[in-house]
């Protein structure tokens, strides 16, 4: 999210994304305007999706579930 700094200028930087192997210098930056800012987003997407992969599931479907299962109790039994 950009943040208002002095001098009417926005500063942003994106998460941490370990898992995927890209370019993330240009990211904690300061920009002189909101246009600039969507657009060095817009440069950073779709250089993303250009080397996106699909999703592998590496867990099966009753491990999933047991984990969701187990979450579910959990949060029931709180007292909110």
């Amino acid at each position: 999210m950009p943040n208002k700094r002095r001098g009417g200028e926005l500063s942003a930087s994106m998460p941490n994304d370990a898992g995927h192997d890209h370019d993330t210098a240009g990211w904690r930056a300061s920009f002189v305007s909101a246009k600039d800012l969507v657009a060095k987003i817009t440069t950073f997407v779709d250089a993303y999706n250009a080397k996106s992969r699909p999703f592998v599931r590496t867990a099966t479907s009753d491990a999933i579930l047991a984990k969701v299962t187990k979450i579910c109790n959990v949060i029931n039994e709180t007292q909110h």
